[in-house]
């Protein structure tokens, strides 16, 4: 029996220069069924209070983590991260706006 492991290759677009080694996840192109939880009408305000709790915090998490990054390697580098801080700065009223979000 073989127990030298198996070499797979993935192929895909860079985000940055250079080699990583290490676990990776495989995202598949399928769509995963979305668990539905009817809520009733009066219940809306809290949940966009609890959304909008999540914008705050993630916006927070999202501030660290370039600061760090700035701090270790450089305000250039951190700047990958402006894409991130701008989708959750987003009201909850502009996002629940779109069709989209209402399915």
């Amino acid at each position: 029996m073989n127990s030298e492991p198996v070499e797979t290759r993935f192929h895909g677009m860079g985000v940055s220069p250079g080699i990583a080694r290490g676990p990776i996840q495989v995202m598949r192109d399928e769509l995963e069924e979305i668990d539905r939880c009817p809520i009733d009408p009066s219940q809306v305000p809290a949940e966009i209070g609890r959304f909008e709790s999540a914008l705050v915090q993630t916006r927070i998490q999202i501030l660290e983590m370039q600061q760090k990054i700035a701090e270790a390697i450089g305000t250039k580098d951190a700047g990958i991260f402006d894409a991130q801080k701008f989708c959750a700065s987003w009201r909850p009223s502009t996002l629940m706006s779109k069709p989209s979000f209402m399915r």
